[in-house]
């Protein structure tokens, strides 16, 4: 996706170029800047009120929408929009993330809504009912079979519409499908849902924003800049010969020990641009779920969301052996996390000795603001994650990047695409990479790397074949 060919500046001219038939499919959702009709519109509109929607964390809070844009979609809705928070930190302000979300450019503005006249059909028409995860989907995990809504629900929606057509028609002597009412949610902690059929809709805004907002000096994907070149450092610098690794466990030297690679002096490598190599990104769960002594030294994790660092470095290694020929020193891992970089010291040790050669090719990224580091996530072509719903959520609007984790949430994204879940040890010191798993991973690597280099050849938007009926089921989560 990170092509820079022209685009039109007009996000219905896109829509109408690339995505006629998902327009007309999803008109309540791919309709840029609705505008409202107070006696015809079908709208859904949710209470705002303090605690009466999800509220915690980017990842939860996305997948919360998700679960809103499915019902929408189910229900031919239209929403209204709702200003919301993603707490994940407090790092910056509404304002900031609405620059990389723009979920309101899709929406019917509040003000609009409200200044409807009180006898307007929307008004005098309101449908209630909360969308509650136990009250609102019933799940399927067996194969690409989609969330369907749950049909007390669906029959009473069906019911108020028939009553609504036939006061209608007793008053005007005709039949009118298109009576405008509301959908009316008090309560909204939908965060089940399925990518099986919106998921394309995500990612169809996403690339429309990107297209609107290009620079190709900064490889904008939407409001946040980030540039287009890495500027890494040689970490190997720091790590002593003395460490040994046999048995593919690692003997630390009482000298690497006690460095601290914080403090040493910066080795700056040449520019990695982000076009020419294969973009490796790593999530570690550190900010919330570790504990820290007076030195701000790890000590320990909550077992239920914490991963040790030993889990990654064999999935990395194995990995970059993966890699084609053409691109074997032509990566580039970033890790993802809070704290420090001697927090990960074991990691470059381990990848010093598995790669001695390949110097320059780590970066990290630590304690950054929630909107940059979710739109370097997107932009990495590899993903690893944590026990995270934030770096799961990433997943959402990019189906070309490969996207590999411990399972987790997977009601929250049935049917993401290029997914391949692994298993954990009890210890969550370990992934279980079997060897069909390897050989998954292996063939992706090779599709992701192959994408990458066609699309930035042309226009047209070749992640959309990651939405035929023949996707295959191994690269999907289900």
């Amino acid at each position: 996706m990170l092509d820079d060919t022209p685009c039109l500046p007009d996000i219905e001219q896109v829509i109408n170029r690339y995505f006629p038939e998902l327009k007309n499919k999803f008109s309540m959702l791919l309709t840029y800047h609705p505008t409202i009709d107070c006696e015809h519109g079908r709208y859904l509109l949710l209470n705002n009120a303090s605690g009466s929607h999800v509220f915690h964390g980017t990842g939860s809070k996305l997948m919360w929408y998700l679960g809103v844009l499915n019902v929408a979609y189910k229900l031919n809705l239209t929403l209204v929009h709702l200003d919301w928070v993603a707490e994940h930190s407090g790092d910056e302000t509404n304002v900031d993330r609405e620059k990389y979300w723009q979920f309101f450019d899709w929406e019917i503005p509040y003000s609009a809504y409200h200044a409807c006249p009180q006898n307007s059909s929307v008004k005098r028409n309101i449908f209630r009912y909360d969308l509650i995860a136990n009250q609102t989907f019933d799940q399927h995990h067996n194969g690409k079979q989609p969330f369907t809504i749950k049909s007390y629900f669906k029959t009473r929606f069906d019911q108020f519409i028939a009553t609504l057509q036939n006061n209608s028609s007793s008053s005007n002597n005709n039949i009118n499908n298109n009576i405008g009412f509301t959908f009316y949610s008090s309560r909204t902690f939908t965060i089940i849902s399925s990518l099986m059929e919106v998921g394309v809709v995500f990612e169809i805004r996403w690339w429309c924003q990107h297209r609107k907002l290009y620079n190709k000096h900064t490889g904008v994907w939407s409001g946040v800049s980030i540039l287009s070149n890495y500027l890494p450092t040689d970490y190997f610098q720091y790590i002593a010969p003395s460490t040994i690794l046999t048995n593919n466990s690692i003997a630390i030297s009482e000298t690497d020990k006690n460095i601290n690679i914080d403090v040493f002096k910066s080795i700056q490598c040449a520019p990695i641009y982000a076009r020419d190599v294969f973009l490796i990104g790593v999530h570690i769960r550190h900010g919330d779920v570790v504990k820290r002594d007076n030195q701000s030294r790890i000590i320990s994790g909550d077992l239920y969301r914490y991963m040790s660092n030993s889990a990654y470095t064999p999935l990395l290694i194995y990995i970059i052996n993966a890699l084609p020929t053409q691109i074997r020193n032509k990566y580039l891992i970033t890790i993802y996390s809070e704290g420090v970089i001697n927090d990960f010291h074991d990691i470059l040790i381990s990848l010093k000795k598995a790669f001695p050669e390949s110097r320059c090719r780590i970066s990290f990224f630590l304690n950054g603001r929630t909107s940059e580091t979710f739109n370097r996530f997107l932009r990495d072509d590899i993903l690893i994650g944590s026990l995270s719903t934030f770096s799961m959520a990433a997943g959402i609007f990019n189906s070309r990047q490969l996207k590999l984790g411990p399972k987790h949430n997977r009601a929250r994204v049935h049917g993401m695409r290029n997914h391949l879940s692994l298993d954990l040890d009890v210890n969550h010191t370990n992934f279980k990479i079997t060897a069909e798993k390897q050989q998954l991973i292996k063939q992706r690597i090779h599709y992701v790397w192959n994408q990458k280099q066609a699309q930035q050849k042309t226009a047209i938007p070749l992640w959309l074949d990651n939405y035929s009926s023949d996707y295959p089921e191994a690269y999907m989560l289900i």
